[in-house]
């Protein structure tokens, strides 16, 4: 393991980048990344993780939007 990626963000064009780390958080949201999005998403989508069941979102990660969208949907689940 390259020790300067350790606790770094890659940023294309620019490098790694330091960043804050946490290490221990609990996971609450699955966010699957795809260009094929449903126009009204079931909401009781989840995945079962560990023997969890967690709520399971889809997002295009290639708009300026998707950021928010992850906002949104931690906020309506009480999480944010």
């Amino acid at each position: 393991m390259n020790e300067r990626a350790l606790g770094g963000f890659w940023i294309r064009g620019i490098g790694i980048v330091d960043m804050d780390r946490l290490s221990d958080v609990p996971v609450a949201l699955i966010v699957e990344l795809t260009s094929e999005i449903e126009r009204i998403p079931d909401d009781s989508r989840e995945r079962l993780v560990l023997g969890i069941r967690l709520p399971l979102i889809s997002i295009d990660a290639m708009t300026a939007s998707a950021p928010s969208k992850v906002a949104i949907a931690l906020d309506r689940l009480g999480l944010k």
